[in-house]
């Protein structure tokens, strides 16, 4: 994500929102961690999925998170409900019963087999 991005946002703007909106903490009671900004300059949805089998815990909730989906969104009104929606949809998918079985696969292919079902 960060080579199709990088020309048009700069890593030290993409580091710099995400901190920002990091205040706000975005770590959900599953345990799913949700980082995400947006950007004018972006015309579609960037994420990566983060597994971490063995966790960490999340200083500011004590919640221990295994998976994590750094979010880009475009900051322009016509995503505004999608860029929700996205969230919303994160969300729900991202339960415990999820989250654990990708904490045990080794393969990255496995793991996108896994969150899309295909």
């Amino acid at each position: 994500m960060l080579a199709r991005v990088s020309g048009v946002i700069s890593r030290k703007a993409l580091f710099d929102r995400v901190a920002e909106v990091e205040k706000l903490n975005q770590v959900l009671e599953s345990g799913f961690y949700i980082p995400h900004a947006k950007f004018p300059e972006l015309d579609a949805f960037y994420g990566v999925l983060g597994v971490v089998p063995q966790g960490f815990t999340d200083p500011a909730t004590g919640l221990k998170v295994k998976a994590l989906i750094l979010l880009l969104s475009p900051h322009k009104p016509a995503f505004f409900q999608r860029h929700l929606n996205m969230l919303s949809l994160l969300s729900q998918t991202f339960q415990p019963e999820l989250i654990e079985k990708l904490a045990v696969l080794k393969d990255p292919a496995a793991a996108a087999a896994l969150v899309t079902g295909k």
